[in-house]
């Protein structure tokens, strides 16, 4: 390091330094002076030299009608170095003191959920390509019509997302789910359970990791509402396994004899 470097401590640059030394040089003079004297140019030199006046390292004096300026003492360096470390010392005792009261902000910050809103068909579709990053997802899918969200989407997805990755998923349907859906979309490792359901719905949701999502697909108004919180997520996956237990027993083909799979096949 160099007497530069301890100028550009106060926010000076090159210049300045180039200017007060040009001052210390010259001593008592004018600007076209010290702008020879420096090589910097005279339009610079009325440029910089307030801030130099300003931290005393140049004194300006009128006389004859004519401003004048003059160098401080170089001690002023060190003093100025003084302050910058007084105030840097009690910046420091201010932080520590301050230290446990950000932390609990910190803290209390970390314990909130993260809560936002997908708006649209596009949010919608964000929300559901998240679930292709994950190892399991729960899924209530009761919902008829899917509003804005085009058919060719849910094409897209359910063959990346079924029959492409590695993602495991427990899917709860409304009963009148047609079978070429559930052979289609069903496998080991995605289960489908049907349940008879009474009214219409327009809202569907996914657990997964962390985050809860709610999707509405109601028409002109449709999104999802992302809800990243573990304790909510836990909560809603031990809602889920208990709905899919109960569900496992009305499902339509289990009333008829038929083997359906509740748990991940090898």
């Amino acid at each position: 390091m160099d007497i530069l470097d301890v100028f550009k401590e106060f926010g000076l640059k090159e210049d300045h330094f180039k200017i007060y030394k040009a001052s210390l040089e010259w001593g008592e003079t004018t600007i076209s002076n010290l702008a020879y004297k420096s090589k910097v140019a005279r339009s610079t030199v009325y440029e910089l030299i307030g801030a130099l006046i300003n931290l005393g390292l140049i004194k300006v004096s009128l006389k004859n009608d004519t401003k004048l300026y003059s160098p401080a003492d170089p001690e002023r360096i060190y003093e100025l170095l003084e302050k910058k470390n007084s105030e840097i010392t009690q910046l420091i005792s201010v932080t520590k003191n301050k230290m446990k009261e950000l932390k609990a902000i910190q803290n209390v910050s970390k314990s909130k959920p993260k809560i936002y809103l997908l708006e649209g068909a596009d949010g919608i579709k964000q929300a559901y390509e998240m679930t292709l990053h994950t190892d399991e997802v729960l899924v209530q899918c009761l919902t008829d019509d899917y509003g804005d969200v085009p058919s060719s989407f849910f094409d897209d997805y359910f063959d990346r997302f079924f029959l492409k990755s590695n993602v495991k998923s427990k899917e709860i349907l409304r009963e009148n789910e047609d079978d070429e859906y559930l052979q289609k979309y069903g496998s080991k490792k995605n289960l489908q359970i049907r349940i008879p359901v009474e009214g219409e719905t327009s809202t569907d949701f996914m657990v997964f990791d962390d985050k809860v999502i709610f999707v509405s697909f109601v028409k002109g108004g449709s999104y999802a509402l992302v809800v990243e919180d573990s304790k909510v997520a836990s909560c809603m996956k031990n809602l889920f396994n208990q709905a899919w237990e109960t569900a496992a027993k009305k499902d339509d083909r289990v009333k008829r004899g038929e083997k359906v799979m509740i748990e991940y096949g090898v």
